[in-house]
């Protein structure tokens, strides 16, 4: 399947598109493959915590550009950067063939690139840049996962990946809201984003994050926490209707950012559920009947 490239005004193109990744991502939930330790479970979480701080530090970022983390915003960043890293050399540490070594070493390339753009003061003028640089690392962390998900049983890490997605697609949502808040002036015409790009990759990601509660709904039946499921749902409703407002120029990042962040937190605590569950089985042992008592207290 071709990759579509991202339409821009400016000369810069994306190599990959993001809206492609997100198929391929969802496409993955069902690849089969053979385990070799369960250190390759730990390996895929890793690398999906990684896929979510990517747009968590974008989000971050432009967060602090539109003066809404005053408090803790900087120090919430740089956390970010620095679990980013912490993983990256986890899973740097255990790529124990030539093939995983190598997306290593890419995911690192596209990292330095990155870092240096999301660390540094907020500049409407590099909002175009600081967006391609995330969606390229994005990419690649995908692959990366990609190639540890091969290497898992059937249908182990499915519904802890999934959860996951939703993690990413959170912060995605939240950070492409705030970008569109955030477009240099109409003066700054050469500089400015492609408005139908923004819309239509806020619409992709509210698709795709639709998308993976229904399969949620159909795989929690027997698992999850009522409460947390009850909570989630209320707060996308909330969130999507607020997200719909996109193209009418009616934003309020505040509240539509802490909401998504909310949501990135309550699909984090279902992704660890389903990563303890999925843990227990590769060692042999009996599994609780529901995930409500895998979560963490």
């Amino acid at each position: 399947m071709p990759v579509a490239a991202i339409r821009r005004k400016a000369s810069m193109k994306m190599p990959l598109s993001v809206r492609y990744s997100l198929v391929i991502i969802l496409g993955i939930l069902s690849c089969q493959g053979y385990a070799r330790t369960m250190g390759d479970l730990e390996a895929v979480h890793m690398a999906a915590m990684q896929r979510t701080l990517v747009m968590q530090m974008s989000r971050h970022h432009l967060q602090l550009g539109a003066g809404l983390q005053q408090a803790g915003g900087q120090a919430a960043l740089e956390q970010a950067v620095g679990e980013y890293e912490r993983l990256l050399g986890e899973l740097a540490h255990n790529a124990t063939t030539e093939a995983l070594q190598e997306r290593v070493a890419k995911v690192k390339q596209r990292w330095q690139k990155f870092r240096p753009l999301v660390k540094a003061g907020f500049d409407p003028t590099r909002l175009e840049q600081l967006l391609f640089n995330a969606d390229s690392l994005l990419v690649m962390n995908d692959l990366l996962l990609r190639d540890w998900m091969a290497r898992l049983p059937y249908a182990v890490g499915k519904q802890m990946n999934l959860a996951q997605l939703q993690s990413m697609l959170a912060e995605r949502m939240a950070t492409l809201y705030l970008a569109q808040s955030l477009q240099p002036s109409p003066q700054q015409e050469s500089l400015h984003l492609e408005s139908d790009w923004l819309a239509e990759e806020l619409q992709h990601a509210v698709a795709a994050f639709d998308a993976a509660m229904v399969e949620l709904g159909d795989a929690t039946q027997w698992a999850v926490d009522h409460n947390l499921m009850t909570q989630l749902h209320s707060n996308w409703d909330y969130a999507r209707f607020s997200l719909n407002q996109f193209n009418q120029d009616q934003y309020v990042p505040l509240v539509v950012s802490a909401t998504l962040e909310s949501m990135t937190e309550q699909t984090r605590q279902l992704a660890t559920a389903y990563q303890i569950r999925d843990r227990i089985a590769l060692s042999g042992g009996l599994m609780e009947a529901g995930l409500a008592a895998n979560l963490p207290n």
